[in-house]
């Protein structure tokens, strides 16, 4: 086989003339070396290409880290807000019978004396006050409900968003090894 490419080179050059065969040669030569450079321009835009991809990736996973703390945060967050919670409805509920016990001397004390009409009168600015104290703990005890309600919302929210982050690192990941795959394939 070495012969026939030996003899075509002869051949050609022998059918061309003098001095065309060095210029199909040097075409060849030149295409090839066209060739190369179209192929190491791809080479170096699919490495740029990959490269970009890895550092999506990472954004990516910074984000989906950051997500997790958010949440974990806010879980906390919550559990805080709800033992508070129980904590004010403690205090409502003995603040309530409170209210009960003071009334009950209010009513006693209307039929005592005019020492005891004093006393009455004390008793209700007392009552007065821890009314006003369950009105605002009451208040308080339904903007913490709120509160509580938007906390979860926002957790659930953030926890679709991490599986949705991971689902798409988990795509992101598969490309990338699919494409280094391919480019072993082509590299090898």
């Amino acid at each position: 086989m070495a012969k026939k490419k030996a003899a075509k080179p002869k051949a050609a050059a022998s059918a061309a003339g003098k001095g065309k065969a060095p210029v199909a040669a040097a075409q060849v030569n030149e295409a090839v070396m066209r060739a190369n450079e179209a192929i190491k321009t791809v080479a170096a835009s699919e490495t740029e290409w990959r490269l970009d991809l890895l550092k999506e990736n990472e954004d990516l996973s910074r984000e989906t880290v950051d997500t997790e703390v958010d949440i974990r945060r806010l879980l906390d967050e919550q559990a805080r807000l709800k033992t508070y919670l129980a904590k004010l409805k403690k205090e409502q509920d003995a603040l309530a019978k409170s209210v009960t016990d003071l009334s009950g001397k209010a009513n006693s004390a209307e039929k005592e004396s005019a020492l005891t009409k004093a006393k009455q009168a004390d008793l209700k600015e007392n009552l007065e006050k821890l009314e006003k104290t369950i009105s605002s703990l009451t208040s308080e005890n339904n903007s913490l409900d709120k509160e509580t309600k938007r906390l979860g919302g926002q957790a659930s929210k953030l926890d679709e968003d991490v599986k949705r982050l991971r689902k798409l690192r988990d795509e992101y990941v598969k490309t990338i090894a699919k494409f280094k795959e391919e480019k072993d394939d082509l590299l090898s």
